[in-house]
């Protein structure tokens, strides 16, 4: 199993840094839309074991938070980190753009084996209040 930490959204810029506006708005690109595109990679159509690889990682970025880990068998991750390193001519990246998925392409890269440790969680103290009773006189 490999545990990718999802990194935050990148804002798309042209190669003089100057940003990529859509309709007036800034472009921004989600790991999850990043991967999205490389699962269209003709790698993926070669054969049967690799349309499965596909129809099961497709599964997981689905359901992938928008922050967190992304949790990926060893086969998925090994097909994924080929598709981000060597893509293919129809299917690679934009030349125009591609400076901009250098944190995408890394956080695949970077996959651990070793599951993220889990966050200590902290009990809020409740404190509880005596009912206060009138005196009688």
């Amino acid at each position: 199993m490999k545990h990718i930490d999802i990194p935050a959204p990148v804002t798309m810029v042209q190669i003089d840094d100057e940003p990529i506006l859509v309709n007036g708005a800034k472009w921004i690109v989600t790991f999850q839309d990043f991967l999205w595109g490389r699962l269209i990679d003709v790698a993926y159509s070669t054969d049967g074991d690799a349309i499965d690889l596909k129809i099961e990682t497709k599964k997981r970025v689905k359901a992938m938070p928008k922050r967190g880990v992304l949790e990926l068998e060893d086969a998925q991750h090994k097909k994924l980190q080929t598709v981000c390193d060597n893509p293919h001519p129809t299917t690679g990246y934009r030349p125009d753009i591609v400076h901009n998925y250098q944190t995408f392409r890394a956080a695949v890269k970077n996959a651990s084996s070793t599951p993220p440790k889990k966050k200590a969680t902290t009990r809020k103290k409740t404190t509880t209040r005596k009912k206060k009773t009138a005196r009688k006189r």
